[in-house]
């Protein structure tokens, strides 16, 4: 005699008897209607999942963004690449940011780690897709971690040296984006982790990123 669950103080909730028939204890006998009504709704979900075919669809076409399309479409409002200049200088006043007299309103994103140390290549084709779906601001976050393969500073143990090349690359995304009317946000410190080389006593103690212990009067 099989026992399929117990109900409190160990006594069995269903037995099975010859004949493939099912007899409730009484104490347990609640419960057991509980398993066998959690049982049966399994097994008509499996069923269900099995039965589930596609939805018939024809007539369609491959749909596809690709990252070096900055070409202007009807069905997509038009972002016109107009370059900044030192006159596109913005300014705050009251509650608005307003450019040469107007008001002005920013849809942004972000650049994070890696994504802002891209190829002359990639940064050729991603600034004009980023004005093209219309953002006028990207932020620059996470230039300063540790954890991705590419950063600010030079992988030595330290974080004082700048790595040349990587600053070539964010300046050179940085002028295109320009080029294409879009604005900057610069993370100066986000995730730059403090080590015993830049001559910071027990930095890895500092919590945090050290978000906090570099403001300074």
């Amino acid at each position: 005699m099989s026992e399929v669950g117990r109900a409190r103080f160990g006594a069995p909730l269903m037995r099975s008897r010859p004949g493939g028939t099912m007899h409730f204890n009484a104490p347990g006998r609640q419960s057991a209607l509980t398993v066998l009504v959690l049982v049966v709704l399994t097994c008509a979900a499996q069923v269900a999942v099995r039965n589930v075919t596609a939805q018939p669809f024809t007539g369609g076409y491959p749909f596809r963004l690709p990252p070096d399309d900055s070409t202007t479409q009807e069905f997509l409002p038009r972002f016109p690449a107009e370059p900044l200049t030192d006159d596109d200088f913005i300014s705050a006043v009251g509650d608005d940011f307003h450019r040469r007299g107007s008001q002005i309103r920013f849809w942004g994103g972000n650049i994070v780690a890696d994504g802002a140390f891209v190829t002359t290549t990639e940064s050729n084709f991603i600034a004009p897709r980023i004005r093209k779906m219309g953002f006028n601001l990207m932020r620059f976050h996470h230039l300063d971690n540790a954890w991705s393969d590419h950063g600010i500073f030079v992988r030595n143990g330290s974080t004082r040296t700048i790595d040349g090349l990587q600053r070539g690359r964010m300046e050179y995304l940085i002028f295109k984006l320009k080029q294409e009317g879009v604005y900057i946000n610069m993370n100066l410190h986000v995730s730059r982790t403090f080590t015993e080389a830049d001559g910071v006593e027990n930095a890895d103690s500092i919590p945090d990123f050290a978000k906090g212990v570099t403001y300074f009067d």
